[in-house]
């Protein structure tokens, strides 16, 4: 079933029926398992108003890393702020305000300066950030 479609399904029925902190649950939890999947492990930041969706398929043989497929929902608004899929990576929450994604260090070579990026859910961008921690 397409999610445009789960979406028309359940939208309505969570509208009617709950609170607004139960609607967003619900609105992120369906959409987190309409993308991934039901192995989903949800993650909120310090003040609970956005939480990292995300998910780690398992390591196939002939295929060592393990790719990683997450967004950032807004609790408060009911919406997905970010998303992203990479080959190998980890994220986690550095503050309320901001992620960093750090690149597993065998997806990129060593003449590479990027390691991977943070992302501002209040500012709504995406900054890089280099092996000696400045940003590029």
């Amino acid at each position: 079933m397409q999610l445009s479609r789960i979406l028309q399904v359940l939208l309505p029925a969570l509208l009617l029926s709950c609170s607004s902190a139960e609607k967003a649950q619900s609105i992120m939890t369906g959409l987190a398992q309409a993308k991934y999947g039901s192995d989903v492990e949800y993650v909120s930041n310090e003040s609970k108003s956005f939480v990292l969706c995300f998910n780690r398929p398992k390591v196939l043989p002939g295929h060592p890393l393990r790719p990683l497929r997450f967004l950032v929902f807004d609790m408060s608004n009911a919406e997905v702020v970010f998303e992203d899929s990479l080959e190998s990576a980890d994220v986690y929450w550095v503050n309320d305000a901001r992620l960093e994604v750090h690149f597993i260090p065998e997806v990129i070579s060593e003449d590479e300066e990027a390691n991977g990026y943070t992302y501002d859910v209040v500012t709504r961008t995406r900054s890089p950030y280099s092996r000696s921690g400045r940003r590029s």
